[in-house]
């Protein structure tokens, strides 16, 4: 709430938007094998308003339909929605697609999941700048990390990831959280 005043009106108070807290994220994901990594860790997301909750993420079949459903939800007061995906499921087509909807809307936050190294679709998604990459070597303290992170609107490597890409020769600094 913002108190404000209207010079013809007077003192209101003004209801603000409470986007991209994670309390008020949708967690989805697309592919089986982030949902099996998640059912064996089991996601542990905070809630602002109470302790921690337990929750798995929402599954998905296809990103074309599951994007028509965002467009159509979307408003001006939108919660921020991750999207976990299994890089298996993604071609380059729907990885620019992704992009493109990200740029237009800050409240999509797309996160890849390498399941599987593919150094094509590494570079791709990499160049696409998402909002979260993370591996199946990571644990579920990084997930939960990546999950606080992408829904505060930050970009989110996990350690697995920066691995991957020492592993494929690009160098990678590691920064230590202060």
């Amino acid at each position: 709430m913002v108190n404000a005043f209207d010079s013809k009106k007077g003192p209101f108070t003004h209801r603000m938007c409470t986007l991209f807290s994670l309390h008020g994220a949708e967690v989805w994901s697309l592919g089986s094998s982030i949902s099996n990594n998640c059912s064996e860790q089991t996601l542990q997301v905070i809630n602002h308003q109470r302790n921690d909750k337990l929750t798995q993420p929402q599954q998905i079949g296809d990103w074309k339909k599951f994007k028509t459903t965002l467009v159509a939800k979307a408003r001006s007061c939108q919660k921020r929605v991750i999207l976990i995906c299994d890089i298996s499921k993604l071609d380059h087509a729907t990885i620019a697609d992704m992009r493109r909807f990200r740029e237009r809307h800050a409240w999509f936050a797309p996160v890849v999941y390498f399941d599987q190294p593919d150094l094509g679709k590494v570079i791709h998604t990499f160049d696409s700048n998402l909002a979260g990459y993370y591996t199946h070597t990571d644990t579920a303290g990084e997930l939960t990390g990546l999950l606080r992170s992408v829904s505060e609107g930050k970009l989110y490597y996990s350690r697995g990831f920066c691995t991957m890409l020492r592993h494929y020769g690009f160098p990678v600094e590691e920064t230590l959280p202060n």
